[in-house]
């Protein structure tokens, strides 16, 4: 009698211990919120980018796509349709990626042994940070340990047990395919034979919010503008990871911002100057830059912009179109800076830019 109590005590024990983990693993590689399987599913395609670093990586490792075409930077570059600047692209761009992480990326990019022939780099002044480096070296942001990570014996299986992408999953089938477009923000949707590697791009219908956003971003980026200190390094990681891009063709661009963070430059001692030295050491490591970031009617017009950091991928495309030489781009917006005109092109920046502290915009309109 004992005994076959027991048993039951023991039966109990494994069904209240092994189902509801069962049920999170089976959760987890039907919708696969970390990119690890080569699995999708229909009614749950929008996933959260919670760990942008590991779920791309994973995505490459896992998945091994034939990368022609590679868009690296922040998440400005994450809204960029990777499919305007190539054939065969990934956006593998990532959340406050710093300078010391563009030879990681490409590092990750050639031990997957990927076929990637033209890399479109996005810098961003931010970037140019020192404090930026500071967080890299103490291992703040990485990417490294994304591939190192992924590789580990077990790490798939044991990444299906794991209760807060359970909860992902969750999320991706209560939002299924018909959320509303709000509900789309920040999100990507994931299918594992051809990922859209673009992140959604939305911009709040509610003036108030919208408000609220764009406000709290610049109060954001005074804070940093005020601790900003440049990175002695910066031209040495632009070096670096040149070396390690080898025979692929490099496009280097200048991300653009809205005229309330040029504003915010003018306004900060010193950062003007932090400014033009960014723009003359990315010149004089690549030979040639593309230029955006300067006052123009697409940094003017808050309606491309999600606030002043992240412009629409509509920008995006406009600006492959620059360097392509096609479509109909705006005018004036696209300069490419080489070391024949690097100095008349700072100095008509800095006018431009300094007139922003008299002059006012669309987008002062919009905060009135």
């Amino acid at each position: 009698m004992k005994k076959s109590v027991y048993k039951r005590w023991i039966l109990l024990f494994v069904l209240c211990l092994f189902v509801p983990l069962g049920a999170v693993a089976f959760t987890n590689w039907l919708v696969d919120p970390l990119w690890s399987f080569k699995y999708s599913v229909s009614f749950a395609p929008w996933h959260e980018l919670f760990n942008d670093r590991q779920q791309k990586t994973n995505y490459l490792l896992f998945t091994r796509p034939a990368v022609r075409t590679l868009v690296l930077g922040s998440s400005r570059k994450m809204y960029a349709d990777p499919s305007a600047w190539g054939d065969n692209g990934f956006n593998y761009a990532v959340s406050g990626l710093a300078p010391l992480e563009y030879s990681v990326l490409m590092s990750n990019i050639r031990e997957l042994e990927l076929p990637v022939e033209k890399i479109v780099l996005g810098l961003d002044f931010f970037a140019a940070n020192g404090l930026k480096e500071k967080q890299s070296d103490e291992g703040i942001v990485t990417t490294k340990s994304s591939l190192e990570i992924a590789r580990k014996i077990g790490y798939r299986f044991f990444s299906l047990l794991d209760w807060k992408t359970f909860l992902y999953s969750i999320k991706a089938i209560r939002r299924g395919a018909s959320a509303s477009e709000e509900e789309y923000k920040n999100m990507m949707k994931y299918d594992h034979l051809g990922l859209d590697t673009q992140l959604f791009f939305v911009v709040s219908g509610d003036a108030a919010e919208r408000k609220n956003l764009i406000s709290g971003t610049i109060a954001s980026y005074h804070k940093t503008y005020q601790e900003f200190h440049y990175n002695e390094s910066f031209s040495t990681r632009l070096s670096s990871f040149l070396q390690i891009a080898g025979d692929a063709e490099v496009i280097p661009l200048l991300t653009p911002v809205g005229t309330p963070f040029l504003r915010l430059i003018a306004q900060t001692p010193g950062r003007l100057d932090d400014y033009e030295r960014w723009i003359r050491e990315s010149v004089s490591i690549f030979g040639g830059v593309w230029g955006f970031m300067d006052v123009n009617v697409v940094t003017r017009d808050p309606s491309l912009w999600m606030e002043p950091s992240h412009h629409s991928p509509e920008v995006s495309s406009w600006m492959a179109d620059r360097i392509h030489g096609r479509g109909e781009p705006p005018e004036c917006f696209g300069v490419y800076i080489d070391k024949e005109n690097v100095e008349t092109y700072i100095a008509q920046v800095r006018e431009d830019i300094e007139k922003l502290l008299i002059e006012k915009d669309a987008w002062d309109l919009l905060m009135e």
